[in-house]
């Protein structure tokens, strides 16, 4: 069952799994630093939900995906990757306490997203949650691997230069004469 297992024994060892790694894999290091939920994923990579879940569960006690929530997994680089914002971000913060706000915000996915990601590097340790604020809690590369902070949000758009305003100028009617 499943209570006894070789060391050396790995459930996504075998050829099918590794075919379907080959598949998936492109597809969230393309995704950058906002992998899309599983019902998003499987369309993209043509395997059936259930298949894909399965699969990403037991690749994920691997070590080379991270299970962010339960419909949601990262490459392990990715997650280093948004560590390291995180790590910059408490950097930058007073005290070394930000809010989800200025994480979401350095990092560029949605608030949902940002909080499910800092909640994950919580469980790992890596953070900490206090109150509405969060800090660090311990340095990341031991868990994750290295990794550095990008150096602008990814999925933000770009922010336009202000422009001056133009001067207006009072418009006159023509004259009219009869």
């Amino acid at each position: 069952g499943s209570l006894v297992r070789l060391p050396q024994h790995v459930a996504t060892a075998n050829p099918a799994d590794e075919k379907m790694w080959q598949i998936v894999r492109p597809v969230l290091d393309a995704a950058g630093l906002n992998v899309p939920p599983l019902r998003e994923l499987a369309p993209a990579v043509k395997i059936k939900d259930l298949l894909l879940k399965d699969f990403l569960h037991r690749k994920s006690r691997t070590g080379d995906i991270i299970r962010v929530t339960p419909e949601r997994f990262y490459p392990r680089a990715t997650l280093a990757q948004l560590a390291a914002i995180a790590q910059v971000v408490s950097q930058a913060a007073p005290n070394g306490l930000f809010t989800a706000g200025q994480y979401r915000d350095r990092c560029g996915p949605g608030r949902s997203l940002a909080i499910e990601i800092l909640e994950c590097l919580d469980r790992l340790g890596i953070t900490q949650r206090i109150g509405d604020l969060r800090k660090m809690r311990k340095d990341f590369v031991p868990i994750l691997g290295a990794a550095t902070a990008p150096p602008a949000p990814l999925n933000a758009p770009p922010k336009a230069a202000p422009q001056a305003k133009p001067q207006t100028q009072r418009h006159v009617p023509p004259h009219h004469s009869k």
